[in-house]
């Protein structure tokens, strides 16, 4: 046979295999893009019931404690909650979303609200369990939001804190409206904490006082490839690249140029940071680097022994003096200032 139909044979065969393992590879990011990002109404609901599968996945990223976080720590504290008058909110994001926040007011009329941004296929409700009802012990108004692609907010893509920090800032101007001449504490967890950072950068109404930023992540692109390579023993590229692609594609962000790390660099607010220290979800790390890079003025609170999101159930004693000492100092900052 000719030595150059041979060539040619040899180079169509390699050719074809490229485009294969190519194609192969978007259709497998796509996969997992969609999995990852893509609204799903059961993941977002404390009382979805999950397979055995599921609760193994769930215990390797949470920790041994998982389980009574959910069945105990949640559920016993949305019962303390449950009959409480509620007013359901709606605002527009700026691409057209129907967003939905739920406002409760204070046991007695309050100029203080904290605004609760929840975390990752998560709700209000159900991140903020311990600490709801000692916001009414103190007499706080509280606003939980649903982010886009959660609950009944409208979206199909979930935002990871880079879309959502402009949704989020609507509700601030959506608090101002309910309670004039108050004041508002930002307070985020997970996502939510990577969102209230994200948002410290921007330029808010001086009645903002300070965020609480719990087990935040730096940047999207960090914490994903932090999971596909410590826990799913993936490499991250070029299959992180082509994530990342799918989500400019479909959601219409990327993973590095909005993120919470560059975002403290110009932190207008000051910010608690709170981490657990056993986080394996959102690794400890993260926390110092970010509260290393904050240029406001900053706290940092490490819970020993405290898996992602689980801090206050681990140490509720030392979470709560440190998070109210924390606010208390600024508003009365605030009052100082407003009262000179």
């Amino acid at each position: 046979m000719d030595k150059t139909i041979i060539a040619l044979a040899v180079c169509a065969i390699v050719t074809g295999l490229l485009a294969l393992i190519v194609g192969a590879m978007l259709i497998i990011t796509y996969v997992i893009f969609n999995s990852v990002f893509k609204r799903s109404e059961a993941r977002g609901s404390i009382d979805a019931p999950m397979s055995k599968k599921t609760i193994k996945m769930n215990v390797k990223l949470f920790g041994s404690t998982f389980d009574d976080y959910v069945n105990k720590y949640i559920k016993s504290n949305l019962e303390k909650v449950a009959n409480v008058e509620t007013q359901e909110l709606e605002i527009s994001s700026d691409d057209g979303l129907k967003l939905k926040g739920f406002f409760t007011p204070a046991p007695k009329q309050s100029d203080i609200t904290v605004l609760c941004i929840h975390g990752y296929r998560s709700n209000g409700i159900g991140d903020f369990a311990g600490l709801l009802p000692i916001f009414r012990e103190k007499n706080y108004n509280y606003l939980t939001i649903n982010h886009r692609a959660h609950g009944k907010s409208e979206g199909q893509y979930i935002g990871f804190g880079t879309l959502d920090y402009l949704d989020t800032r609507k509700w601030i101007d959506e608090i101002n409206k309910i309670v004039p001449n108050g004041k508002i504490i930002i307070y985020g967890i997970s996502m939510g904490s990577a969102t209230a950072m994200l948002l410290s950068k921007l330029d808010l109404p001086n009645n903002v006082i300070c965020a609480i930023a719990d087990c935040g992540y730096t940047s999207v692109w960090d914490e994903l490839s932090y999971q596909v390579k410590h826990l799913y023993k993936m490499p991250v590229k070029p299959l992180l690249n082509l994530v990342e692609s799918w989500c400019i594609s479909k959601a219409k962000y990327d993973f590095t140029t909005d993120t919470p790390l560059k975002a403290v660099a110009e932190a207008k607010i000051p910010i608690l940071f709170i981490h657990g220290g056993n986080d394996v979800f959102v690794p400890t790390f993260m926390v110092n680097k970010c509260f290393d890079a904050c240029t406001s003025e900053k706290e940092l609170l490490i819970v020993e022994n405290a898996g992602h999101a689980q801090a206050h159930m681990i140490n509720p004693k030392l979470y709560e003096d440190t998070f109210f000492a924390f606010v208390e100092k600024h508003l009365n900052a605030y009052d100082d200032i407003a009262t000179a």
